[in-house]
């Protein structure tokens, strides 16, 4: 049996990561639901735990896996509240791989799981590369902004993920155009993209990364869930223009940005 405690780290992130989204086989939207949010909570806690409390006061490397660990455990407990409201049930409906043939599922669920864990871990590179470089790391102003910018981040993509299912309960028909909702039409994915982008940030500038292979996993971890939250925020516009269409859509569309805050993009009169 393995040894995690004293194996390589990113071998450990791993199987910690395939062990957390197992669970789709199951379930197959576990893939990409509770095996993400247990993903980063398990990869970060397990280092959190190997570390032990810190003496004084944490280093700048256990807060960056701090911020991980606290992101994984409220996406994974925000699933959890979120599955139980009836309003999310019905939106949901039954997943369609419940209908395929035993072989045929599991031929796909089996690169899925691999695939899912591997883009896990490549988001908790920074954190696995700052743990490394330890006291050596470099903290000037810029990485403790990307830091700050990741849990300003985990706070408001929170926030917006309460407001919508809070919003959803009450008038599950309707569509979201309230709190964080008046800034953009996606919070919820721009605070998700803002925050991985804190953390490969945090890292980048501190020094984390001292070899082109550091470089090249935590910047294709940032970039497939950019091009992950993109091709999310896409499917959801043509949603809502399907369900919502009509002239207080359009004004809505026409008003506030779709990713952006504050900016033209994303607006649509029509």
């Amino acid at each position: 049996m393995m040894d995690l405690v004293n194996a390589e780290p990113l071998q450990r992130s791993l199987v910690l990561s395939l062990i957390a989204s197992a669970g789709g086989y199951g379930s197959f939207v576990w893939f990409v639901s509770y095996g993400y949010g247990l993903s980063m909570a398990l990869q970060a806690g397990f280092d959190l735990a190997k570390l032990g409390l810190p003496a004084r006061r944490p280093s700048f490397a256990q807060l960056h896996v701090l911020c991980v660990f606290l992101y994984g455990l409220r996406l994974t407990a925000f699933i959890a509240w979120r599955d139980t409201l009836a309003s999310y049930k019905q939106r949901s409906g039954k997943p369609a791989m419940r209908k395929l043939p035993f072989l045929k599922k599991l031929g796909m669920s089996v690169p899925t799981h691999v695939l899912c864990a591997a883009l896990y871990v490549l988001l908790y590179v920074p954190s696995i590369k700052l743990l490394e470089v330890g006291a050596k790391a470099g903290v000037g102003a810029a990485a403790k902004a990307s830091l700050g910018l990741a849990y300003a981040a985990l706070f408001l993509e929170a926030l917006s993920d309460q407001q919508k299912s809070s919003f959803k309960k009450k008038h599950p028909d309707q569509l979201v155009t309230t709190g964080l909702f008046r800034v953009c039409r996606h919070p919820n994915y721009l605070f998700e993209t803002l925050f991985w982008l804190g953390t490969w940030g945090a890292a980048a500038t501190a020094g984390a990364f001292s070899t082109w292979q550091d470089w090249t996993m935590s910047s294709v971890g940032l970039a497939l869930i950019w091009a992950i939250m993109a091709e999310a925020v896409t499917g959801l516009e043509r949603k809502q223009e399907q369900k919502y269409a009509g002239p207080g859509y359009s004004d809505y569309r026409a008003r506030v940005p779709c990713f952006v805050p504050f900016t033209k993009l994303g607006h649509k009169t029509a």
